[in-house]
């Protein structure tokens, strides 16, 4: 039977061990087996484990370039003789450096850097933790609708398909649609690109693309209806700190067109929503890769308050501040216990409870997992459900880092009767080596009034808006992400100290 060595023993068979041991549940490239997460694992009877993501979720996407471009040539067109002997008028401000730190070194660039897994950082402040908007971003413009494009010997490339893009997961897919543009013959390219579902499940769709170029003029082909917002970093700065928002529309193709001022290596990031990016042309004289190294993957589950806002809610406050990507199921009215009028069969789902819920969240091998629930719940059965619903998640990821918080608590009126519930998600927690994140004891929202009602007894003046329930905003949405975030950071073990 497979195990874990024994500190002490096992001298010089260490490594067969622990290659049999890691065996049983990954493959040889580190990800999942195929198969592993089952429905007895979760509970449940009536779900198509395979439905829920449209194409297997790989794990890093390897950094390398254009196949068609060999480092010779990529070398020539930098105006060097070597990719060791980089200038900084190639690729950009700095000294010399290697090839292989250019991408490295634009990710550090910004205020945020990219982490391999959740680390504890130093998380001061807002201000200092938080990245600024871009101080000189690159004009962008939209194109009108079914444009032609305007890149000059232009190539495309798959959004969704292509190793030179990196393509962040989706939950919940189960729509299609189809972009078309030009391409440098003259013929007519489709791309099917990948949808969530407008409205209920909606919430979902926030997907991100990230690449490396030294292009100066390249598109972003879109399908749009109305309602698109998206939101353009360039280097790990955003250009504007809210989502641009376009009333694009006519069912066609548009593109959102970017042109730097000069030729160096930038990294974009595009976060959208309801727009259904398709493509990406850029010149064949351009070079396009990957980034070489990519966030840990939060998979946060909730309700109303994590799917508020979507991609300048709770969440994204809270991925960002942690630097990392952000997979989102929430669905407003949920819970442990509460569907939220999900009836069985909708999205793919056994129903809309956490637990029913859990399969297609865990499809998208998350790094960790943020849980925000129990305000739409009643205390009985509830002891039950999330020693069952824990249970189904240490039986899947025994040792990936979770973190559960107590019951939303909008005001001092509502406290007293999610005092209870938090104590058994509490005690349900630490049972299962999930990690409690306590906004009850020492409340994060206090008094009794909202903006549109301020009573001078606490911050919910400040942060709740006027139905009583619900954050207020960039102001309530920011400040309750902060708190969450710094409570998982200053949870995590120092840098140097043995976890």
């Amino acid at each position: 039977m497979a195990r874990l060595p024994i500190p002490g023993s096992d001298d010089g068979k260490w490594g067969q061990i622990l290659n049999e041991y890691l065996s049983q549940s990954l493959d040889e490239s580190g990800n999942l087996k195929p198969g592993l997460i089952t429905k007895a694992d979760v509970g449940l009877t009536n779900v198509d484990n395979t439905s829920d993501v449209d194409k297997p979720v790989s794990t890093a996407v390897q950094a390398a370039l254009d196949t068609k471009a060999s480092t010779a040539a990529l070398a020539a067109k930098l105006d060097t003789t070597d990719l060791d002997t980089q200038t900084a008028a190639n690729i950009g401000d700095g000294g010399s450096e290697t090839g292989a730190a250019v991408s490295s070194r634009i990710i550090d660039e910004g205020s945020h850097h990219f982490r391999p897994f959740l680390s504890r950082q130093d998380f001061i402040s807002w201000s200092s933790a938080f990245p600024s908007t871009h101080p000189d971003p690159t004009p962008i413009t939209r194109s009108g609708h079914n444009a032609g494009t305007s890149v000059p010997s232009p190539e495309v490339i798959d959004l969704n398909t292509s190793d030179r893009i990196y393509t962040a997961p989706v939950v919940a897919i189960h729509k299609i649609a189809t972009v078309s543009t030009i391409d440098h013959t003259g013929n007519s390219v489709s791309s099917e690109v990948r949808r969530a579902p407008s409205g209920g499940a909606g919430e979902m769709m926030t997907q991100t693309y990230e690449w490396i170029t030294d292009s100066e003029s390249m598109e972003i082909v879109y399908q749009a209806t109305a309602g698109v917002t998206y939101r353009l970093w360039e280097n790990e700065r955003p250009h504007t700190f809210d989502v641009v928002q376009a009333s694009d529309g006519g069912g066609g193709t548009y593109r959102l067109r970017i042109r730097p001022t000069s030729r160096q290596f930038r990294h974009w990031r595009l976060e959208t929503r309801f727009m259904f990016a398709g493509q990406l042309v850029v010149s064949r004289t351009d070079t396009v890769f990957a980034p070489s190294q990519h966030r840990p993957r939060v998979l946060f589950v909730g309700d109303s308050y994590f799917a508020q806002g979507n991609d300048s809610g709770i969440a994204w406050f809270v991925k960002q501040l942690l630097g990392a990507e952000m997979v989102l199921d929430a669905i407003g009215g949920s819970g442990y216990l509460n569907s939220g009028g999900v009836t069985p069969g909708t999205y793919n789902l056994e129903n809309g409870t956490f637990r029913g819920r859990l399969l297609r969240g865990l499809a998208t091998n998350p790094t960790a997992m943020i849980i925000a629930g129990g305000i739409n719940d009643d205390t009985s059965g509830l002891e039950t459900e999330l020693d069952t619903y824990f249970t189904a998640i240490r039986n899947v990821r025994p040792t990936m880092p979770v973190f559960a918080l107590g019951p939303w608590s909008p005001s001092d009126t509502y406290r007293s009767s999610q005092a209870p519930k938090a104590n058994l998600i509490k005690l349900a927690a630490e049972s299962h080596n999930i990690t409690y994140l306590d906004n009850i004891s020492e409340p994060w929202i206090t008094g009794t009034g909202s903006d549109t009602g301020p009573m001078g007894d606490g911050n919910a003046d400040l942060m709740i808006g006027s139905d009583g329930v619900h954050p207020n905003g960039i102001p309530g949405r920011s400040y309750i992400g902060y708190r969450i975030a710094n409570s998982i950071n200053n949870s995590l073990p120092t840098p140097g100290d043995t976890p």
